[in-house]
């Protein structure tokens, strides 16, 4: 009984932590000045950071969370796929200030 209490507690922060960089990525996308399809294969959006997230859950095994006919080594951690966006945002900021 205590490892589900765990487990459920784990799962309850996990939701709320991708709420949040959900909702802080979204925000973002909307203000970036420089919009072009840059941005979505950086990874911003909705539809893009879920793809990140499902693949590295399918890295850890959770095989039910994405399809992945690779091998699952080749899946980026998902902070990996983070800071590569914001790198790529990052690299932009000039453009913005023209």
């Amino acid at each position: 009984m205590k490892l589900s209490v765990q487990m459920e507690t784990s799962l309850i922060n996990l939701s709320d932590q991708y709420t949040e960089l959900t909702r802080m990525s979204d925000d973002f996308f909307r203000v970036v000045p420089v919009r072009s399809g840059l941005m979505r294969n950086a990874g911003f959006g909705p539809a893009q950071l879920e793809k990140s997230f499902r693949m590295f859950m399918n890295k850890l095994g959770w095989g039910w969370a994405a399809s992945y006919p690779y091998n699952r080594a080749d899946i980026k951690p998902f902070s990996d796929t983070v800071k590569a966006s914001v790198k790529t945002v990052m690299a932009m900021k000039p453009e913005a200030i023209k």
